[in-house]
């Protein structure tokens, strides 16, 4: 087996390992982080799943963000329970989707000889790293972000529909998670 084929399945387990190994003491940040962590938790606890509301109940304190992000966010927490740790999985596991897809479209656009080294660079980024970590809305974002300019590069190439329903889909899912 060439190396080329080993080291972005090596890029993804070591980013996967180190993520989910040291979250234990990755704190939940006194930012935006801990209002979309109360957020999560008020959807799974208190049903919570179109209104976000940061206290139950009260319309004065309202997040005001779509709701796929904080949906999205809250898979884990539905079936794991809802602590200060499995907040930060869900961003861990859509990291390590948005690494392998990245490096798997690089290898289908053809760019076999820089895919490895890109993801590399794209899983051990400083802000990739942090964000991938903390509950916040950015990885999501910059999935459908990259989806959505991948669909429009191949549209733009093949001229075929199917990747026009594809930016759109892309698009309107990125102003579902994070509109502001």
């Amino acid at each position: 087996m060439k190396l080329s084929h080993v080291c972005p399945f090596l890029i993804l387990l070591f980013f996967g390992l180190i993520s989910l190994l040291t979250l234990p003491w990755n704190p939940l940040l006194n930012d935006d982080a801990s209002f979309y962590a109360l957020a999560i938790k008020n959807c799974v606890t208190h049903g919570q799943w179109f209104a976000q509301y940061l206290t139950p109940s009260d319309p004065t304190s309202f997040l005001d963000k779509p709701p796929l992000g904080i949906w999205a966010l809250s898979l884990p927490t539905l079936f794991l329970g809802v602590n200060e740790l499995w907040v930060h999985v869900a961003n861990v596991l859509y990291g390590i989707f948005f690494v392998g897809i990245f490096y798997g479209t690089l290898v289908r656009l053809g760019l076999k000889k820089i895919s490895g080294v890109a993801s590399g660079i794209c899983a051990t980024s400083l802000a990739f790293l942090v964000y991938s970590r903390s509950p916040k809305l950015e990885i999501l974002l910059t999935i459908t972000v990259w989806l959505a300019g991948v669909c429009l590069f191949r549209l733009i190439k093949t001229k075929k529909p199917v990747f026009f329903y594809g930016l759109a889909t892309a698009t309107v899912a990125g102003f579902l998670i994070k509109s502001g």
